[in-house]
């Protein structure tokens, strides 16, 4: 009798431990899965940011919207950057080095989508 005990509560430890470890990996994949969409996620931004309204000169008389370097504070400019529409309350030091490249001599935008877009990333 006291084998059949044994023998039981070894199974059950047994199948225990296995539901542990099935747990165990189904949490990881979770966790690999999750990772995988951030990083889909971070790309498709990268992707994005590359494709955004920098343009020629030439075709920036086009555009609606400028934004400049306006004494350290990034600013709204109609698309020939002649008039200012707003100041943004985004400081040019703030941000990261390739969005500096971009705006330095103004970033040109055929919308208001793309223009709030990049505002919206850069704004804390």
């Amino acid at each position: 009798m006291k084998s059949k005990i044994s023998i039981c509560f070894l199974t059950i430890v047994v199948i225990l431990l296995a539901l542990i470890m099935i747990e165990k990996i189904n949490t990881q994949r979770a966790a690999d899965k999750a990772a995988i969409i951030a990083q889909s996620n971070e790309n498709d931004k990268e992707e994005k940011n590359e494709k955004e309204s920098l343009l020629t000169s030439n075709e920036a008389k086009n555009a609606k919207y400028c934004i400049k370097n306006d004494s350290g504070m990034l600013s709204v400019y109609n698309g020939i950057a002649s008039e200012k529409y707003f100041d943004t309350g985004v400081y040019f030091e703030e941000l990261p080095d390739e969005a500096k490249n971009k705006v330095t001599n103004g970033l040109y935008f055929f919308n208001e989508t793309d223009l709030y877009d990049f505002l919206e990333s850069y704004s804390s």
